[in-house]
C-alpha cells in the first residue's frame, strides 16, 4: 500500500488537514424528543450550535529497542516532528479541523533529517456508542540515543512505521454522562457524574528500514551481532 502521492501534496501546501465526523441522533428525534436522550439537569445539548477549539497538536512516533549488544543497551528513535496549531469546528453530525506548523519554530533538517506524515482519523460519536478510527505512516527517523561521536545524530530517511487502529466505545450511563463532552465539546456536562465505559479496540503496526533498522555505523562501533539486523517487523494489538 502506497501513500506517496498523498504524502506529497500534504508537503506542497503545509499543511495537515483532519476532517472528523461526528455522529449525531436524527434531527427529528433530536428536536421533538430532547427529553426521551438525556438526563438536562446534567447534560446541556448543544449540536445543534457552531462550536469552536484552537488546539496544540504534537504527534510522535519515538520508540526505543534493545539490540541485545554488550556495550549498547538501547536505541532510540524518533521522527522528526514540530508543534502544530490548529483550529476545528463542529457543527450537528460534522466536524472539521486544520493545523499548520508552528510558524515560531522550525525544525533542522540538517541535523535531524526529514519527516514526512500521513495521519488521517475518523471518529463517530453518538450518544451511547462511539468510534475511532485512524491511519497514520511516518517516513524518515533519527537516532536520539547514541549520537556520533562528534555529536551529530545517525539518520535513517527510509524508516517507516505504519498504524491502523480502531477502537469502540460503549457508555452505559449515556443519560447523564457525555462521552461528546470530552472528547468534542458540542455537549456540556453540568453535573458530575461517572458512566462504566466498554472500550474495545484493534491495532495493527509495521516498522521496516531497506537498509536495516540499527545502520551500519552502530553495528560496528558498538560490535553488535548482525544476527540482530532487523528490516521490518509487525505487531497486532486486540485490547
Amino acid at each position: 500500500m502506497s501513500y506517496n502521492t498523498w504524502i506529497t501534496g500534504a508537503l506542497l501546501i503545509g499543511l495537515s488537514f483532519t476532517a472528523k465526523l461526528t455522529g449525531a441522533q436524527n434531527d427529528t428525534q433530536a428536536k421533538d424528543l430532547p427529553q426521551a436522550n438525556f438526563d438536562s439537569t446534567y447534560l446541556s445539548d448543544h449540536t445543534y450550535e457552531l462550536t469552536s477549539r484552537l488546539f496544540l497538536l504534537f504527534q510522535n512516533a519515538s520508540l526505543v529497542i534493545n539490540p541485545a549488544g554488550e556495550k549498547i543497551p538501547k536505541i532510540g528513535y524518533r521522527p522528526n516532528v514540530n508543534l502544530r496549531i490548529g483550529i476545528a469546528g463542529f457543527w450537528k453530525w460534522f466536524g472539521l479541523g486544520l493545523s499548520i506548523d508552528n510558524p515560531f519554530y522550525k525544525t533542522d533538517r540538517d541535523a535531524y533529517g526529514k519527516t514526512t506524515i500521513l495521519d488521517l482519523r475518523v471518529n463517530a460519536f453518538g450518544r451511547s456508542i462511539a468510534g475511532e478510527f485512524f491511519l497514520q505512516q511516518y517516513k524518515g527517523f533519527f537516532i536520539s540515543y547514541p549520537e556520533r561521536p562528534d555529536g551529530t545524530h545517525y539518520i535513517i530517511p527510509d524508516m517507516r512505521t505504519f498504524s491502523l487502529g480502531f477502537a469502540g466505545y460503549w457508555i452505559y450511563n449515556a443519560k447523564r454522562f457525555s462521552i461528546r463532552a470530552a472528547f468534542i465539546q458540542n455537549e456540556r456536562q453540568k453535573k458530575s457524574s461517572g458512566s462504566l465505559v466498554v472500550r474495545p479496540a484493534f491495532l495493527y503496526y509495521r516498522i521496516s528500514s531497506d537498509h536495516g533498522i540499527i545502520p551500519l555505523e552502530i553495528i560496528e562501533a558498538y560490535q553488535i551481532p548482525t544476527t540482530n539486523l532487523v528490516k521490518e517487523g509487525e505487531f497486532y494489538s486486540l485490547m
